[in-house]
């Protein structure tokens, strides 16, 4: 292809030029978008030590055919350790809305984000932490991990 024959076809046709270059450009943008969203997708827990042995336990959705959700009972995860060897250890994890957070004589009543988790969650997940040792946290029900 010579050059001077493609800039006086592109100068010649400046309107199907223009279409084609912005075209171009927008699909080289949404590639570029979509790649780094699946990059950034396989490489979200990727700081976890035990990335490949922490698994999400679903169970179908009494209430919507074909559902899956993320809650099963404490009794249903202690059978399933008792018999299915693979599994090792289990971290039970929920989501909590208090009305009231009080934190020595301060009580907050915003809307805060809680997760309450077992005691064994920095045995599972590393996190790291600005301050103490990840394993004499949660040690008791009192115990609470404010993360910035």
């Amino acid at each position: 292809m010579r050059p001077k024959i493609t800039i006086r076809n592109l100068l010649r046709s400046r309107l199907y030029s223009t279409i084609i270059i912005i075209s171009l450009a927008i699909g080289i943008a949404c590639v570029n978008l979509i790649g780094i969203f699946v990059y950034k997708e396989y490489h979200v827990d990727s700081f976890q030590k035990n990335k490949d042995n922490i698994y999400a336990l679903q169970s179908d959705d009494s209430w919507v055919k074909g559902g899956r959700i993320y809650y099963i009972s404490y009794d249903a995860v202690e059978y399933m350790k008792k018999n299915y060897p693979e599994i090792q250890d289990f971290c039970l994890i929920s989501n909590k809305t208090p009305t009231k957070v009080t934190a020595g004589k301060n009580d907050y009543f915003d809307d805060k984000f809680v997760i309450a988790a077992s005691s064994n969650f920095f045995s599972f997940f590393s996190y790291p932490l600005l301050s103490g040792k990840s394993q004499n946290v949660l040690e008791t029900k009192q115990d609470i991990v404010i993360s910035e």
